[in-house]
């Protein structure tokens, strides 16, 4: 007698701390029988239909919830009883013309023979976890967008120097593709001046340094193009060096044209230098003339 007391008391606790558990979590946590009715919840369900448990209970999804999502659960629940296998899924529910999206993890309620005589499942809000991402999504096809259509070149590259991402501008600008581009180290595009300065950048980088300079890069077919480099380096969390981000602006028009300029002031200078001396030449040849 005394050992069937002490049994009733333990059960009696660990259901107390069952019910204590079940009713403590936020998420909504229920069971239904085979025609889908529910037939224990909690309160997390309650705060889903915005209802008294009490008035959930004996009802079926068509009785809480418009047709179309009512049809959409029916729908996994007998999945889930058939089947006798597990499922997770994402239900968006409208309820008062609030629209949430919950996470549901479902799995058949057997009988000691064996046999299914309902499901349990749990569902958990995660619409603002779904806000976030959706708002994280967007925000990334807008970087995309930009990096994509910027017309500078953008170059990325590791702390060994290896590229892991350059935009189509910049691999148009070397003749490349995006993919041939992939994983060459960054002084695969210079010549052996270039590389001893990019090798001078890289360690200021290393060191946390930003630069601007002007500088030289190889094209796939042999040519070269200039171009304005703004280059900072990037760390990870722990502060090492990680690689280095650059802004590449082809200036070889404007690098040809103050060439150009170059050459026409010096053939300028040499003209006139020409005939500075010619003019001295004949202003001697009249003096001698005049002399004679």
């Amino acid at each position: 007698m005394l050992e069937r007391q002490r049994t009733e008391v333990a059960l009696e606790q660990s259901y107390s701390l069952l019910q204590a558990v079940i009713e403590g979590t936020p998420d909504a946590i229920f069971v239904k029988d085979l025609q889908c009715r529910v037939v224990m919840a909690n309160s997390g369900v309650g705060t889903i239909f915005n209802r008294q448990v009490e008035e959930i209970i004996g009802k079926d999804n068509t009785e809480l919830l418009p047709p179309e999502i009512a049809r959409q659960i029916n729908e996994t629940d007998r999945r889930v009883m058939t089947s006798g296998e597990p499922e997770m899924v994402e239900e968006v529910v409208t309820i008062m013309g609030i629209t949430k999206i919950y996470l549901s993890t479902k799995s058949v309620l057997r009988d000691a023979s064996g046999n299914v005589i309902g499901l349990v499942g749990v569902s958990r809000d995660i619409s603002e976890r779904k806000a976030a991402e959706e708002a994280l999504r967007e925000s990334e096809e807008h970087y995309r967008h930009f990096i994509e259509t910027a017309l500078e070149g953008i170059w990325v590259i590791d702390a060994e120097s290896k590229t892991i991402f350059v935009n189509r501008t910049l691999a148009e600008m070397l003749g490349y593709s995006i993919e041939e581009m992939q994983g060459k180290s960054l002084f695969d595009f210079m010549d052996d001046e270039g590389k001893a300065i990019a090798a001078r950048q890289v360690e200021l980088r290393r060191q946390g340094i930003e630069a601007k300079i002007d500088f030289k890069l190889c094209r796939k077919d042999g040519s070269f193009r200039w171009a304005i480099v703004s280059t900072s380096p990037i760390f990870d969390s722990a502060g090492n060096y990680a690689g280095a981000f650059a802004m590449i602006t082809d200036i070889t028009a404007r690098r040809q044209a103050e060439e150009a300029l170059r050459e026409g002031e010096a053939r300028l200078r040499e003209q006139a230098r020409r005939e500075n001396l010619l003019n001295r030449l004949a202003s001697q040849i009249r003096n001698t003339l005049n002399l004679t």
